[in-house]
């Protein structure tokens, strides 16, 4: 699986302009959740809104870090090429599905460090 492209990305709605779930929206999330209990994937699997606060660049993906000891998570763009710079792995953590495909691309990463949480890390973009 390969990262959500910047072409992906920046056709999501700015967060600015999104409305808050309606109410005819439930019975849409309803059927969501009763799918994943049918796959035993209700605690693995859930629902985010696909949105944007700026553009990503084309050779750009976006990498979530956690600081465990100031309970901080940063989402932040790093360039692909800068991947084999981080000393850990990424974890694909938000997909984009698509119409004529069962999944995109992935939208969002973590970095995973020490064989454990995803503790302490902030990636720097180079």
């Amino acid at each position: 699986m390969e990262n959500i492209t910047a072409m992906v990305y920046n056709r999501f709605s700015h967060a600015d302009v999104i409305e808050p779930l309606a109410e005819n929206e439930k019975e849409c999330l309803e059927e969501i959740r009763c799918i994943l209990t049918k796959y035993d994937k209700l605690d693995r699997f859930g629902i985010t809104l696909l949105h944007k606060h700026f553009e990503l660049f084309n050779d750009e993906i976006l990498i979530e870090t956690t600081d465990e000891e100031t309970r901080q998570q940063i989402i932040q763009p790093m360039k692909k090429s800068d991947l084999d710079l981080i000393d850990g792995s990424i974890l694909e953590t938000s997909w984009a599905l698509k119409n004529s495909e069962t999944l995109v691309v992935c939208q969002r990463s973590c970095v995973k460090q020490d064989h454990g949480h995803y503790s302490g890390v902030h990636v720097k973009t180079f």
